[in-house]
């Protein structure tokens, strides 16, 4: 870190770390959004249209260890630089990317007395200023991870009945608005009007 005192930093290179880790933010914020919402489910804390044990076993099932492992790694690593490495969860044990994903998200270890809001992204900006391009690869994969693991729980919210599908009414609303145009505005009425006569 004692690099990056010396190193300086131009607005466009800092706007451009800021607003890579709150994007990155922003996907592991909604991936534990869904997360959370499905495991209350799965413990019958939630009410949802399937019973508890039903939901729980969709919800395991509809889980990536894998891609979870990959992201509580990655994770880690990124964490690391700017944190107490012995103050973080092992990455390899089971809710690491859970224990992972919250300490980026509040920017700091829960143990910390420090305001995580007062924070922001304070704790990643050595990291922005050392690390340069490595950084925003490694932050780019998080949120990719986490863009992909927060589709599939949310698929799995939809199937257990705790969220809506607004995708699927936003699609009836779009074909429902193209037909009443279609129907009043560009003449089918008429055209319907007109065949059935003949």
């Amino acid at each position: 870190m004692a690099a990056a005192a010396s190193m300086t930093v131009t607005s466009s290179e800092r706007a451009r770390a800021e607003a890579e880790l709150r994007r990155m933010r922003g996907a592991l914020a909604g991936w534990l959004r869904y997360r959370t919402l499905n495991d209350e489910v799965a413990t019958g804390a939630r009410p949802a249209k399937l019973p508890a044990q039903v939901a729980a076993v969709y919800v395991q099932t509809g889980r990536d260890a894998a891609l979870e492992r990959r992201m509580a790694l990655r994770l880690h690593a990124l964490l690391s630089e700017a944190m107490d490495a012995q103050q973080l969860p092992d990455p390899n044990r089971d809710g690491a990317a859970v224990a992972l994903a919250r300490i980026a998200v509040a920017g700091a270890v829960p143990s910390e007395t420090a305001a995580p809001a007062a924070q922001g992204f304070i704790w990643l900006w050595p990291i922005a200023i050392v690390v340069g391009a490595v950084l925003f690869t490694l932050v780019a994969k998080i949120r990719s991870d986490a863009d992909v693991l927060k589709e599939r729980e949310r698929i799995e919210c939809i199937k257990v009945g705790a969220c809506t599908d607004y995708g699927f009414w936003l699609k009836v609303g779009g074909i429902a608005l193209v037909s009443y145009l279609a129907w009043e505005k560009f003449g089918l009425k008429e055209a319907v009007a007109g065949w059935r006569r003949r």
